[in-house]
């Protein structure tokens, strides 16, 4: 769990390109990012964040907070950030009450990736180390708007069977809040269910997707969980992909169907 976290809130401040001016930095900077490799390795999709810079020293990130077994959650907090030089600082409290102060050197940056290392880094007043090299993507895609809607799809990985793999739904709503439905058969006809302790809430950014739910379904566990996806919507189609921790992928499919 720390260690995700410190993965996560170091990616809270950018880079830039080798050792880039202030004003480059300034200027690239602002917009939305979204964490690629660490040390050149692919990260899980679970433990990708998010990061935006607003043109007013603003910040939001966003990650996933595994604090327990039955207590997982992805959770955005906002920060302050300036720039000087190559580096950028960003101050402020995290989702878990924690007051940070990072410092991260801009190696490259441009209008598609930057890559940083972490300079300080001070959290709740205790000097903290990561020699890790981040490397973010820029988003440029937005599908907040279409996924909006009632989806029936089910998890297409190859080597599930139909029956470990049944077919939902899924309505995500303008509110950013989304339900989920299970089916019977009864007399022959297909009956849907929503989840009424599903609490679900949902976060698009770009083509990244992460949601929020209570009491697992398929696990029986009671408390909050969290999972992200890549997406990829052309028209009524979604598709869903996911790498996991343990360097396998998965993968959704589904139809929009109202």
């Amino acid at each position: 769990m720390k260690k995700m976290i410190l993965m996560g809130v170091a990616a809270m401040v950018l880079s830039g390109a080798c050792s880039p001016k202030e004003d480059v930095v300034v200027k690239k900077v602002v917009g939305s990012w979204l964490a690629d490799k660490t040390n050149g390795k692919d990260i899980p999709t679970n433990e990708k964040f998010f990061i935006s810079y607003d043109t007013q020293g603003n910040q939001k990130y966003a990650q996933g907070y595994s604090i327990s077994s039955d207590n997982a959650i992805w959770a955005e907090a906002m920060y302050s950030y300036t720039v000087k030089g190559h580096v950028v600082t960003v101050t402020g409290t995290s989702y878990l009450g924690e007051k940070w102060e990072l410092e991260t050197n801009i190696k490259s940056i441009d209008d598609f990736e930057t890559t940083y290392t972490v300079g300080k880094m001070i959290v709740d007043g205790k000097t903290l180390t990561d020699k890790n090299t981040y490397n973010l993507k820029k988003i440029n895609k937005d599908y907040s708007s279409e996924i909006i809607g009632l989806w029936e799809g089910r998890n297409v990985t190859p080597g599930i069977s139909a029956d470990d793999a049944p077919l939902r739904r899924w309505e995500y709503k303008a509110d950013g809040t989304y339900s989920y439905y299970t089916y019977t058969v009864v007399d022959g006809k297909t009956v849907w269910t929503t989840k009424e302790d599903n609490n679900g809430k949902y976060f698009v950014y770009g083509n990244f997707f992460a949601s929020n739910w209570s009491n697992d379904e398929l696990s029986g566990v009671i408390g909050t969980n969290f999972e992200c996806w890549e997406i990829d919507i052309n028209g009524a189609s979604m598709e869903w992909e996911g790498l996991r921790s343990n360097g396998s992928m998965t993968y959704f499919s589904m139809k929009k169907i109202k």
